[in-house]
């Protein structure tokens, strides 16, 4: 599953394989930013910059959902 995300773009974080997370490269308001979800999390709703990881994650405008 990992080489799969890494081919596409995409970024997989696992701690030990209980909860897992990706980042996906993504555009916010002209801005490129790496949409991130969680294995707990029902949807993509949240991003965050290179530089800001996790501790970083802001909610997607809801603009940007629909």
């Amino acid at each position: 599953m990992q080489l799969e995300l890494e081919r596409i773009g995409c970024s997989y974080k696992g701690w030990g394989f209980d909860l897992g997370l990706v980042d996906f490269p993504g555009l916010i308001a002209g801005e490129n930013v790496l949409l991130c979800w969680r294995s707990d999390e029902p949807a993509v709703v949240w991003y965050h910059s290179a530089e800001g990881g996790f501790a970083g994650r802001k909610p997607i405008p809801e603009e940007q959902l629909e």
